[in-house]
């Protein structure tokens, strides 16, 4: 009988074996499995950044999700200086929509491509004249407005050149798409962090950072689900777990966390973790943005 050895190896990329990878360092210098980033990437040429650090220069794609300790983030690009985040508040996406009346097109896109695209292609041309930065769309979603709005996640983006810009999908288009039947983009949701204090009812939280305050521009992590200590909106009613059976917890419109009022039906961000007595809450929630 013939006998066929084999080697086992792990490829040149991929196949790190959990807990050997030097990037799940854990605090006591040990190696664990304490951490995985996906979808997205580090940037060439570039070092780790901690979740409890803001950086000014990009290290990471972009939305990117870092899952590290029960806890999940998403790698984020602050719109404006963020202060709040150093007291534990929610943050908000900045992004307007694309075709609003006060900034159209300004946070996204709303228009024609410049050139139809056929079913199978693997990107489309926007026809506009904003010399959009390369991966400025990278995040975001591509929706086109027929009868059942299949919508795409653009992986990257080129620099726009005055005429149009062509954004790449994670997809092959599954139709043919006219050059004036109209389509949307949204931008990532984790590409203009601001906090939620200027009219601030019309905005949605999308997490909590852990480092502050964060200068305009900077990059940081932002949590979005797990185990998270939010700044209560009081120490009494507004507390959840304060009265009997207030354990739902939503976002105040200064990004605190507050229970169900009947002032309005606020922006719903996870439950209470804790057991708690009554005339005595707690803010450390089960954090459910993602």
């Amino acid at each position: 009988m013939k006998r066929i050895g084999y080697i086992l190896g792990k490829r040149v990329q991929g196949d790190v074996e959990l807990g050997l990878d030097p990037q799940r360092s854990v605090g006591d210098g040990s190696r664990a499995w304490a951490r995985m980033d996906f979808p997205g990437q580090r940037l060439s040429d570039q070092p780790d950044q901690s979740i409890y650090e803001s950086s000014a220069t990009q290290k990471f794609a972009i939305g990117t999700r870092r899952i590290e300790y029960g806890r999940t983030f998403r790698y984020a690009k602050a719109g404006a200086a963020l202060s709040s985040v150093a007291v534990n508040r929610l943050v908000a996406n900045g992004n307007f929509v694309p075709d609003g009346a006060t900034y159209p097109n300004q946070y996204g896109f709303m228009g024609d491509l410049k050139t139809a695209a056929s079913i199978g292609d693997r990107y489309v041309d926007l026809e506009t004249a904003t010399e959009y930065a390369a991966n400025w769309f990278q995040g975001g979603y591509f929706v086109v407005f027929d009868s059942n709005r299949p919508m795409f996640y653009v992986v990257a983006s080129d620099a726009g050149n005055g005429t149009y810009c062509r954004i790449y999908l994670d997809q092959p288009l599954t139709r043919d798409i006219s050059g004036t039947e109209g389509v949307e983009v949204y931008r990532s949701p984790y590409s203009r962090i601001i906090e939620g204090l200027t009219a601030s009812s019309f905005k949605s939280f999308v997490g909590v950072a852990h480092c502050g305050p964060i200068a305009n521009g900077a990059y940081f992590w932002l949590q979005t689900g797990g185990p998270c200590w939010i700044t209560p909106y009081n120490w009494d009613t507004g507390c959840p777990g304060y009265a009997a059976d207030k354990r739902d917890c939503y976002a105040w419109i200064d990004g605190t966390v507050t229970v169900q009022t009947t002032a309005g039906l606020l922006q719903r961000v996870g439950y209470l973790l804790s057991a708690t007595e009554s005339g005595y809450g707690d803010p450390f929630i089960m954090l459910q943005l993602e």
